[in-house]
């Protein structure tokens, strides 16, 4: 029951038959190795796609016959393609074979399936782990988050960070990461856009952000810095508000108190846990220039116009010194009271300070005005001058102990390590460090700013400094290098205190605010500043752009450079493949070489239109994809087996998706989506087209396939009598309705075409039983039966039945689907109304005799396979086989039925049709020329007139 399989051997007496005119191509579609079978246009009539008896479905442009693509293989049909149809939008094709299947196809489309503006232009582009939601960033600072599966967007967050720099979601979809010109790390709600926190990254712009499945973000800067930061970010904390500006504020020993001076000449006592006001120390004469604690963490000495004062925490005043005529402005504890002033001299007073008549204090010339004071565990005491000296005296000879060295400026910060072995001492832009030991000095990067505030983490790996930019920065000690900056709102204060490894506590204005120490580890190359941070996902690795001919990579577990790369040019783009297997590079050249990432391996090289800017891997690993100086994106395909020669099709174009404009970014969403964004403020969604289809089982042979007007439902003619049709807005597309709609006992009869009417609401189809049915699309009701010629004798008396006396093999509905044309096996053609179901006309060829008496003049000279209405709707086009191994092709008109035209076509049996856009050129395929062969081929041929 098969319909057309052997139609080729069919042989007809029929030798009066002569043609008029006989068909010259003006298009070849060569390629395939058995029969064409089926024929469609693309929407756009820009490509062509053939269906063969040799398994292989194939895409060809339009305009020159020129193959672009090959559907087959183990993913494709593995029995002979008996049908196809495109989608309305052209960006799918649903093929029907002899095994038993439905496949849908992705077209290679040159049209954005969806644009959103986004405002601004657009920066960068990325897809959440769970495949869920993409974020946009644009150039005004704006991130926007869509749902994928729906479009809807989700969040629209204003970043205050200038242009977005850098992106990446957390594994479960629900918090984004943005990085910007601002140089702050931000976190944020998927769900609502709200802030979750802030982290300042560093001094230089961040110019690579990812979230690996380690659980910490990690970002690289122009500075060659690679730093590792939490998945989850805590806030800030704000300990006091005080009633008027700071100009001091100081930890006591133990971090149990703040010793605050406000600039109304009084002191403040606060618990530091709870930012409480507990001790209240009555307005000075002057501005207070010096506070110092005792390690008993319960007496503050505060310095005023040369007269040193010591607290109690509760405010009471214990005692009182004239250290110096003028200013004292360094006061320190030892077991004793350390003062220096403008008289170039350490003064050390004994403690308790009797309130009447404190004792003379043993005086140490000193070489210059004495600044800054520290006390070292052994009992020495470093003092920084005026002179720009650093020295350590021993209070117990009067002597010099130690010269650290000289400084470029005066110093106006000096701050120990908690354990005394270190020393950092600031003097304007520059900060000195030294080993307190050996007095072997550390080195240390040049300030943005001068130097305000100075502070040791307690585990002394870290350095905190305060700078008159309102900046708060953490250093590494170990490499010198910054690893996180807090920009204050405000002015900061000359007091920044660093309590412990986790907390930072900050002064600026009237507050005190603790901190979050967010940085975890990091690590420095000069080659960072180039960028170009990629992760590879099934391993704690990471790779950037190193110098030259290089990659570098990273492990992520240590932040130590892992090993350095070598390729054969220069890189300024490289890309990663999802299995971690294969690295593509491309540099100064126009090419993408492709490498594999576990021995560095080159596979192959692929020759590109323009510079590459780009890259990124398919989802599948099977494709690499680049963005091209001359705003595109090209995809090519990269498949090959390892041990093999590279295949043919390695380094072919698969897919090309042009812009008018400059693109700033592309990225997978997914392995069936693509998203750009570029210059003109617009995200566009492509479909990426895949070699695998959406594969749909039946029972039997599928030879009709046909989508609806919006493409949303499929409808299916299958062998075992059914009419399915499914549902593609869903996952697995299950089935809405399921017809049995030929199915009359002992055996269902196959059903050979479904045709979906004009708007949708109604499918025709057409039978082995002769039969054509039309169904509500809608509840899956047959509406009306056009019934076959009968078998049985006819009862006298009794209208001449109108039916077709043999199989069903085409259908097509009119333009305002009004009228239904047929095509049989019994040679006719025929013309209903869909209303009624009656015959409005038959197409006798002139040119041909009945079969016998009571026979209809026959309308082809063989099988009628394949109807199309014209554009205009005035003519029906058929085609069909023809005796002696030919085809015909012919034009009817609808008004009178009268043949207009028709074309011998001499190159093998026609099984297929479709007409072009402009209605002037016929796109059949054939069988082969000679019944010896097998190779066939498809052609374009002008209408006849």
């Amino acid at each position: 029951m098969f319909r057309r399989t052997l139609l080729a051997s069919c042989c007809f007496l029929l030798c009066a038959y002569l043609l008029a005119q006989e068909a010259k191509p003006t298009l070849t579609f060569r390629g395939h190795t058995d029969p064409v079978y089926a024929v469609c246009y693309s929407p756009d009539g820009k490509l062509v796609a053939t269906g063969s008896f040799d398994k292989t479905i194939k895409l060809w442009d339009a305009a020159t016959g020129k193959e672009l693509r090959t559907l087959a293989g183990a993913q494709g049909h593995q029995g002979l393609i008996l049908s196809l149809a495109f989608s309305p939008t052209g960006d799918q094709l649903v093929s029907g074979g002899a095994d038993n299947s439905a496949k849908i196809w992705d077209v290679p489309s040159s049209k954005p399936t969806k644009e959103v503006a986004i405002g601004g232009k657009g920066t960068l582009v990325m897809s959440s782990p769970d495949g869920k939601t993409y974020a946009v960033g644009n150039s005004e600072g704006k991130v926007k988050v869509f749902a994928l599966a729906d479009g809807k967007q989700l969040a629209d967050i204003a970043t205050a960070g200038g242009p977005v720099s850098g992106l990446a979601f957390l594994p479960n979809g629900q918090t984004i990461l943005s990085t910007g010109s601002d140089r702050m790390l931000r976190y944020w709600n998927v769900a609502d856009g709200k802030a979750l926190g802030t982290i300042g990254t560093g001094p230089a712009n961040v110019n690579g952000l990812l979230f690996p499945p380690s659980g910490q973000a990690i970002t690289s800067s122009v500075d060659g810095s690679l730093r590792t930061w939490p998945g989850v970010v805590q806030k800030s904390a704000k300990l006091a508000d005080l009633p008027a500006p700071m100009i001091l504020a100081i930890p006591s020993p133990n971090d149990s108190f703040y010793a605050a001076a406000l600039n109304d000449k009084t002191v403040k006592i606060l618990n530091a846990g709870s930012g409480q006001i507990v001790g209240n120390i009555p307005a000075m004469p002057a501005t207070v220039e010096a506070i110092a604690w005792n390690a008993d963490n319960a007496t503050v000495a505060v310095s005023v116009g040369g007269k040193v004062t010591l607290f109690g925490t509760d405010g009471k005043a214990k005692g009182e010194v004239t250290a110096d005529a003028k200013s004292a402005k360094a006061v320190a504890f030892r077991t004793d009271l350390i003062t220096g002033g403008d008289d170039s001299k350490l003064k050390v007073w004994k403690l308790p300070i009797d309130a009447k008549k404190p004792a003379e204090p043993k005086a140490i010339a000193v070489d210059g005005a004495v600044r800054l004071l520290a006390t070292l565990p052994s009992g020495h005491v470093i003092v920084a001058t005026a002179a720009k000296t650093v020295k350590a005296w021993d209070i117990g000879t009067g002597k010099e102990s130690r010269n650290f060295g000289t400084l470029p400026a005066e110093p106006t910060k000096l701050t120990l390590s908690r354990d005394g072995t270190l020393l950092a001492v600031a003097a304007g832009k520059a900060v000195k460090l030294w080993q307190t030991a050996d007095g072997k000095e550390l080195p240390f990067p040049a300030l943005a700013a001068d130097a305000v505030s100075l502070s040791f983490s307690t585990d002394r790996t870290n350095l905190l400094v305060g700078t008159a930019d309102n900046t708060a920065t953490l250093y590494q000690i170990a490499t010198g290098l910054p690893a996180q900056v807090y920009p204050m709102a405000t002015k900061l204060i000359s007091a920044v205190a660093h309590t412990n490894p986790q907390l930072v506590v900050v002064a600026e204005e009237k507050t005190i605010t603790q901190h979050p120490v967010s940085f975890v580890r990091g690590s420095h190359d000069a080659t960072l500043n180039r960028g170009g941070l990629q992760l590879v996902s099934n391993a704690n690795l990471a790779y950037t752009l190193g110098a030259g001919k290089t990659l570098t990579r990273w492990n992520l577990s240590n932040m130590q450079k892992d090993a350095t790369v070598e390729v054969a040019q220069p890189v300024s783009a490289f890309a990663i493949s999802k299995n971690s297997q294969l690295l593509a590079v491309s540099g100064t050249e126009n090419n993408v070489q492709i490498y594999t990432l576990n021995n560095n391996q080159l596979v192959g090289t692929v020759k590109t239109a323009a510079k590459v800017q780009e890259l990124a891997f398919h989802p599948n690993n099977t494709a690499v994809a680049a963005r091209l100086a001359d705003n595109s994106i090209t995809v090519w395909n990269v498949q090959f087996t390892a041990g093999q020669p590279l295949p043919s099709e390695f380094g072919s174009i698969v897919q090309a998706f042009p812009h008018a404009g400059p693109v700033n970014s592309f990225a997978y969403l997914s392995a069936e989506q693509l998203a750009t964004v570029g210059d003109d403020g617009k995200v566009r969604l492509w479909r990426v087209a895949s070699d695998t289809p959406k594969a749909i089982a039946h029972p039997n042979l599928v030879d009709g396939v046909a989508f609806n007007k919006d493409g949303t439902q499929l409808a299916t003619a299958c062998h075992d009598g059914g009419v399915r049709i499914y549902d593609l807005t869903k996952p697995n597309n299950p089935i809405f309705k399921d017809i049995k709609a030929h199915v009359a006992m002992p055996l269902p009869h196959p059903v050979y075409v479904v045709v979906w009417s004009p708007d949708s609401k109604m499918l025709a189809s057409g039978s082995f039983d002769q039969s054509i049915k039309l169904w509500d699309a809608t509840s899956g009701n047959l509406v009306r039966e056009i019934k076959g010629y009968p078998t049985t004798p006819l009862e006298k008396g009794k209208p001449e039945p109108t039916g077709h006396r043999d199989q069903v093999f085409t259908l097509a509905f009119s333009k305002d689907g009004k009228q239904l044309v047929s095509g049989s096996s019994d040679r006719t053609v025929k013309l209903w109304d869909v209303g009624t179901g009656n015959l409005v006309r038959d197409f006798p060829n002139p040119n041909l005799k009945a079969a016998g008496p009571g026979q209809p003049v026959p309308s082809h000279p063989g099988f009628v396979q394949a109807v199309r209405f014209s554009t205009d709707g005035q003519t029906i086009i058929s085609a069909g086989t023809a005796p002696r191994n030919q085809g015909v092709l012919s034009v009817w008109n609808v008004a009178d039925g009268k043949l207009k035209a028709s074309v011998n076509v001499p190159f093998g049996p026609v099984y297929a049709l479709d007409l072009s856009a402009d209605g002037k050129n016929a796109l059949i395929g054939c069988g082969p020329r000679v019944r010896t062969a097998s190779e066939a081929e498809a052609f374009v041929i002008p209408l006849p007139k």
